[in-house]
């Protein structure tokens, strides 16, 4: 008899504080070289459709293991930009939020939502959220330092 794992999702948030205003980490997120600083191990990114960050743009992203077609649902920066990521056996949906914390600072959280399919379900049902927040976190503390480091070179 074959078990029938129901589908499996995952819902978390992960935050972290930058120190520049929110209008600066907005303009660095949505240059598309960020992509790379965000998404540690990305190896291409490519327009399919539409205009870069605005909604209904279609990217195909491509990792070393694995490619993924990523789509934007939502875009009213600098609040929100809400992306669908689509892989063969998870979909993940993150709303990317900046709220200014004073006039120097940003908190940046990402709302995550993993959608499990096939062998993943099993995967997910196997392995703690912690691994996933981990690499989020790894994520978002890239970006951090990659746009405290850009913003402070070119004020030097």
């Amino acid at each position: 008899m074959i078990r029938s794992f129901p589908q499996q999702t995952m819902n978390y948030t992960c935050r972290i504080s930058i120190q520049l205003p929110r209008e600066q980490v907005v303009a660095f997120y949505s240059d598309p070289q960020s992509m790379y600083w965000r998404m540690v191990g990305l190896k291409s990114y490519q327009l399919q459709q539409g205009e870069h960050g605005r909604e209904g743009a279609v990217s195909h992203l491509k990792f070393k293991r694995e490619h993924v077609t990523e789509n934007v649902l939502k875009s009213e920066l600098p609040d929100l930009h809400q992306v669908e990521f689509v892989a063969p056996l998870v979909r993940n949906i993150v709303s990317h939020r900046f709220t200014a914390a004073g006039d120097a600072w940003t908190e940046y959280a990402t709302e995550q939502t993993f959608v499990f399919r096939g062998a993943m379900k099993i995967a997910g049902w196997l392995m703690p959220e912690f691994i996933f927040r981990k690499q989020t976190m790894n994520y978002l503390r890239n970006f951090k330092a990659h746009v405290e480091r850009e913003s402070a070179r070119k004020q030097g």
